[in-house]
């Protein structure tokens, strides 16, 4: 049995971003599993500590999503699109900007498996040598570095996404839900750089703010995607490749 490579990349987002809400429904510190105030960095590594294992299993399947959506994206690449227009262009940038992105993100994941290592085994094997060697320390850096790693994903994902909306939304020659949807990523874009620049120059905002923002946003940007999963696997002629793709076995 074999499937198109746009219908696989359709099923890929999709899946990535039921993957994507599961992992944001259950990750700890966030709305739903213990809370927290995300200025307050300590009290985040505490509360990723307490829920240890679950902390590592969802970020394993954060980063399985992120994998998924970057897989269904690069399709895209291969749209038609006329020879040397700038739409085609922008689309192209665009996601390979958000696989870019993609890639700050998982780093940033992979900080918080290491805090949650140092915090509950140390840096010299137990938690009792941990404290004496300065590891509350050594795990607030890196959380830091990894808050750093997620404004970077920030900043790069919404300009991508800007571009990929423009440039998909110049496919398409009529109004449809998929042109609107395009539109929507573009504005999912401008949403990001409006809520980033906010934060970076009133900093009375907080990272709080941020949090809370970025994750409407992000919301918004899974409708986008899912759209475009539907898309694909429609087999709707603008989000066709230029050549045609090789059948997918599964």
């Amino acid at each position: 049995m074999s499937i198109s490579a746009n219908k696989s990349a359709g099923m890929a987002l999709i899946a990535g971003v039921i993957l994507s809400a599961f992992s944001f429904a259950l990750y700890p510190g966030g709305f739903f599993i213990a809370p927290v105030d995300h200025n307050n960095f300590p009290e985040a590594i505490g509360v990723l500590a307490d829920y240890a294992s679950l902390t590592h299993i969802i970020t394993l399947v954060m980063m399985l999503s992120l994998l998924l959506e970057g897989y269904g994206l690069f399709a895209l690449t291969r749209n038609r699109s006329r020879p040397g227009s700038l739409s085609g262009f922008a689309l192209r940038f665009g996601v390979i900007g958000m696989l870019f992105a993609y890639g700050a993100l998982v780093l940033q994941l992979g900080t918080r498996h290491m805090v949650v290592h140092v915090v509950v085994h140390g840096v010299t094997g137990g938690p009792v040598a941990a404290a004496t060697m300065g590891s509350p320390d050594i795990a607030l850096t890196i959380y830091s570095v990894g808050a750093g790693l997620y404004i970077a994903f920030l900043g790069v994902s919404s300009i991508a996404g800007l571009l990929i909306g423009f440039g998909l939304a110049a496919h398409f020659e009529r109004l449809n839900i998929y042109r609107l949807a395009a539109y929507g990523s573009a504005l999912v874009g401008i949403g990001g750089l409006i809520n980033l620049l906010v934060t970076q120059h009133f900093h009375e905002a907080g990272l709080a703010f941020m949090a809370v923002v970025s994750s409407i946003v992000l919301m918004v940007g899974a409708l986008w995607l899912i759209i475009l999963g539907v898309g694909f696997i429609k087999g709707v002629s603008e989000l066709e490749p230029a050549l045609p793709a090789e059948p997918v076995a599964v």
